[in-house]
């Protein structure tokens, strides 16, 4: 009998010391977001995941069988809400269409996983926190009032290539997109995203300043590390444009957005189209193209110094138009840009 009880008693330690290490391994990647999301205006579904995670860890870390049971409880209800939201249908007549290209197919449902909301303000945070950008560079950077502002017109984000941005699954066989079309046009920008992948808010602002001058706008993702002009990059660049051709383009401008910009003043003499942006970034050895060129800059942005951008400008006998901002004006001072960006598209086509 004393054998029995004994071995009871090791099961249930050895119970315990189980749960106890999956509380850790679950806090080691819960708590730093958790502490990066906190007092941030997460979405609902980014709180209940905050939750969900520390109820279990909490649960768990206790060790009880009854704990354990809750915690047990708390996974199924947190896998529940991410079957519940993979299988809800993707929203209708979205502002920024999520497609696959080069099928032109819907996003994959795994896109609905996180809400790009949580993803900007929590990595915005990390950045802070880790100083992978100076403090200065982020006292203005409100991304926040860019989700507000999108939402209240548009609708929230339902859907954010995020995950297969991180998992590496951007390759030219098959990759993500945000697409806004404007009916019956025949002019389009495409959007060349900068260092960490695609998101809607900076695709947003793109294209709703082009649509003011009556052009559509497709932003296709690639790796986190945007290497546009490298492996997969030039391709789907490539793949991107075939796209708004067969979607009737005759008039095509590339533009990117910090390594964005460095991708696409690279790639702009290998690729057909009738204009070029350079917003935050560039290549200041990339060889000019003899096509209308907008080169938009802060004059305090600290990774692409302003006067690279200026004698690089100068050379390509582009419109430069400096604003007085940091590496993150294009959200710090979106309105001056969607008036830049509108003028020159206008101009480009009357």
């Amino acid at each position: 009998m004393d054998d029995a009880h004994g071995e009871i008693h090791r099961e249930e330690r050895g119970a315990r010391e189980a749960a106890r290490i999956g509380a850790a391994l679950i806090a080691t990647i819960a708590l730093p977001v958790s502490l990066a999301a906190a007092g941030q205006p997460i979405s609902t579904r980014g709180l209940a995941w905050i939750v969900c995670a520390a109820a279990a860890i909490c649960a768990l870390a206790i060790g009880t069988r009854i704990t354990r049971r809750v915690a047990g409880a708390i996974v199924l209800v947190w896998l529940g809400v991410i079957v519940a939201t993979l299988a809800w249908p993707a929203r209708e007549g979205a502002y920024l269409g999520a497609i696959v290209l080069p099928s032109g197919e819907r996003a994959s449902s795994l896109g609905r996983v996180f809400a790009e909301r949580d993803v900007s303000l929590v990595g915005v945070r990390l950045m802070r926190v880790t100083r992978g950008v100076s403090a200065r560079e982020l006292d203005g950077f409100d991304v926040a009032s860019v989700y507000e502002e999108l939402e209240a017109s548009d609708g929230a984000v339902t859907s954010t290539p995020f995950l297969s941005t991180v998992l590496g699954e951007q390759r030219a066989s098959r990759f993500d997109a945000f697409v806004h079309e404007v009916p019956a046009s025949t002019r389009w920008v495409v959007f060349l995203h900068g260092y960490g992948g695609s998101f809607a808010s900076y695709c947003w602002i793109v294209a709703r300043a082009a649509e003011r001058a009556g052009w559509s706008t497709v932003c296709p993702a690639t790796s986190f590390s945007t290497h546009w002009e490298s492996g997969h990059g030039p391709a789907i660049a490539r793949r991107t444009l075939d796209f708004a051709r067969a979607r009737g383009a005759t008039t095509i401008v590339l533009a990117g957005l910090s390594n964005g910009g460095v991708g696409a003043t690279r790639l702009a003499r290998e690729l057909e189209i009738d204009g070029l942006v350079a917003i935050s970034g560039l290549d200041d050895h990339a060889m000019p193209i003899a096509k209308p060129t907008l080169v938009w800059h802060g004059t305090r942005d600290e990774r692409f110094p302003i006067e690279l951008a200026r004698a690089w400008a100068g050379r390509a006998g582009a419109r430069m138009i400096e604003v007085d901002g940091d590496h993150f004006a294009l959200v710090e001072q979106r309105e001056d840009f969607s008036r830049a960006l509108e003028t020159f598209l206008r101009e480009l086509a009357p």
